[in-house]
């Protein structure tokens, strides 16, 4: 699930003003004299050094790191502060030289102690602005988690109504198709009637899950094919070429069956111009393949909803998303296989 990074500039300068405030109030309670113009120096350092603090902890924090171990709270904690803490000191010298008022230069206090006390206010400054950071993050994530995890029920609830709506009594097709078996010695019907039987036990199967194997769905893609055929014969050429390795992984139910189905529906296939769809594994994906030959439907226009489909699926299960390739003469649609 991707977080998008947001510095939050309103939050920001709110907090940074708390904190602003909030160091002032030891120097206005030890003071013998109120100096008005010392106390708005002071604030307004603190105020845009905790604003450097909040944009780079969030820059940070919402970032992606090269490393691994830099991923986790703790590394991302200790090198903010750390480099937020080193600009401090040299934030301070700097406006030190523009400005020369006595309590802001610390000048009652040891040259040792000096660094010290920069190194401490600016861990101080910096871990709160960091804590804040880090908490309103995950309540981000926490939140948006909730809102994708409602998102999916009400998918889930609504694929089940639809399924509902269309179902038909599996005990009745089941036999019903048994009995056109025993009428008919033809072979290839026998063949038929069988395919058929395969393609509705998976689709029963399967229809409330939410991956698949590979292998599970290649066979099922193969009893689908075979009932094309019948139809199309030789205008339908389809090639697989899917490695034993990638057969154990995982992918949407029917995300195969989609995409041949949609070649089969936007194009021409016929003898004299045969549709190639090709089924093979490259890289981290599945890749489907076929030539472009779209059929000439007036005022036909496709509405993309099975790659739709597909690709809220994989960004519900998966955070990823398809990969769509168009050239003029083939359609490419990649989908990430899932381990």
């Amino acid at each position: 699930m991707k977080t998008p990074k947001t510095y939050r500039i309103t939050i920001g300068t709110i907090v940074s003003l708390f904190v602003a405030l909030l160091a002032s109030v030891p120097r206005i309670l030890k003071a013998d004299d109120f100096a008005l113009d010392t106390l708005l120096i002071n604030i307004g350092y603190t105020f845009f050094l905790s604003m450097f603090c909040w944009v780079f902890h969030h820059f940070v924090v919402y970032s992606r790191a090269p490393w691994s171990w830099m991923d986790i709270a703790w590394s991302k904690f200790l090198l903010s502060v750390s480099f937020c803490v080193f600009v401090s000191i040299g934030y301070h010298h700097l406006v030190s030289k523009v400005i020369h008022t006595a309590p802001f230069l610390l000048e009652n206090v040891a040259g040792d102690r000096k660094l010290l006390t920069l190194i401490f206010r600016g861990s101080l400054i910096s871990g709160f602005m960091f804590f804040v950071t880090y908490y309103l993050h995950l309540s981000s994530l926490t939140q948006q988690s909730r809102i994708e995890n409602e998102r999916l029920k009400k998918e889930k609830l609504h694929a089940r109504l639809e399924s509902l709506k269309q179902q038909i009594s599996p005990h009745f097709l089941f036999n019903t198709l048994n009995t056109l078996s025993t009428l008919t010695k033809e072979p290839r019907v026998k063949e038929y009637i069988s395919q058929i039987s395969n393609v509705y036990r998976y689709l029963l199967k399967y229809k409330d899950s939410d991956t698949v194997r590979v292998s599970d769905e290649l066979d099922f893609i193969e009893s689908y094919l075979y009932i094309l055929r019948q139809r199309f014969e030789e205008g339908l050429l389809v090639t697989f070429d899917v490695a034993n390795s990638v057969r154990n992984s995982s992918l949407p139910p029917l995300a195969l069956q989609t995409l041949v189905e949609n070649a089969v529906k936007h194009n021409i296939v016929a003898v004299t111009r045969p549709l190639h769809i090709t089924i093979v594994d490259e890289d981290d994906f599945i890749v489907v393949s076929n030539n472009i030959q779209l059929r000439q439907s007036i005022g036909y226009e496709s509405s993309r909803s099975g790659l739709n489909n597909i690709s809220e699926r994989y960004r519900l299960l998966a955070d990823r998303d398809i990969l769509i390739e168009k050239t003029e003469t083939e359609f490419t649609v990649k989908l990430p296989i899932l381990r």
